[in-house]
């Protein structure tokens, strides 16, 4: 790092005797460590407004090194801490591999923040905007809800959690998380076990705030109860896998004559034309069933 020296006014690097290597001149250390703080705040300033752009772009991986390169210079840097959680979020959707990480980042901004209470409130705000921003429950499509839909709940009980941990307000948390679960287990006939038990805990959590609510948590008189995601199927689902599945058979039969009556080719070749028709019946026979034809 460079200095200038205030007697005349040549710039260098600072040395350890905290003298001008041009003029011999005595270099004040509070003076010196002053201007140092100075200049390292002014570089961290200008590598988190240059990862918050970067982020802006949604060039993930460079707003992290810009983020990275911020906490090497200060390692206290609230803001590169929050951002670098942000950044998490945004690149990977809750994922869940990545919430301990965003987690942690949080955690560093709250302890190396003058004021972790403003911290905190930043970092509930974004969690409730992120749910809101995520949820399945938002879009209005239930029915074409994915079993690999149901993991993000999970995910938001994990930072929802979190943020009642830190938080002192918590009953407008608990509040969100009883209204995501209750929707959830009420629009789907799937059930998952971990869900009911969330749903029951924000329950109770309110209740025991304000009695006067009284909210009835889940039983199991009240609900089916699967053994995994997807393991019963409404009547339609399962009228379309036995449609497929039955053109798919119809392929592989088909692909079986072709080998019978083409004895010429090798067992890879038939292997390969037996899955080639079978993929071939099951997908007409899909085409099918979408426009209506066998209803």
């Amino acid at each position: 790092m460079q200095i200038k020296c205030n007697n005349c006014g040549a710039t260098q690097d600072l040395n350890v005797s905290n003298t001008c290597s041009y003029c011999g001149n005595k270099i004040n250390f509070e003076e010196k460590q002053e201007i140092q703080n100075v200049q390292q705040n002014f570089e961290n300033s200008n590598m988190v407004k240059m990862a918050e752009v970067a982020l802006a772009a949604r060039k993930y991986t460079e707003a992290l090194n810009y983020y990275n390169k911020a906490l090497e210079v200060d390692f206290s840097d609230t803001e590169a801490w929050l951002g670098k959680a942000n950044t998490l979020l945004l690149s990977n959707s809750f994922r869940e591999s990545f919430l301990k990480e965003v987690i942690l980042y949080w955690e560093n901004a709250i302890k190396y923040s003058k004021d972790p209470d403003s911290i905190i409130k930043k970092i509930t705000e974004l969690i409730i905007q992120k749910i809101d921003i995520w949820s399945p429950l938002n879009s209005g499509d239930y029915d074409g809800w994915q079993v690999h839909d149901y993991p993000i709940f999970r995910n938001f009980e994990t930072i929802l959690s979190f943020a009642i941990s830190i938080n002192n307000e918590k009953m407008k948390l608990y509040e969100i998380g009883y209204e995501i679960f209750n929707k959830e287990l009420n629009l789907n006939h799937y059930k998952i076990e971990d869900h009911i038990k969330f749903e029951n805990k924000y329950v109770e959590a309110i209740n025991k705030l304000d009695p006067s609510r009284k909210l009835i948590p889940f039983t199991r008189s009240e609900i089916k109860q699967n053994k995994e995601v997807g393991e019963e199927l409404d009547d339609e689902t399962k009228k379309k896998r036995k449609i497929l599945n039955i053109g798919g058979a119809i392929g592989v039969l088909i692909g079986l004559i072709v080998c019978l009556v083409d004895k010429s080719y090798t067992p890879l070749q038939v292997f390969f034309i037996v899955i080639f028709f079978g993929l071939l019946g099951g997908g007409v026979a899909k085409g099918i069933y979408e426009k209506g034809y066998l209803n």
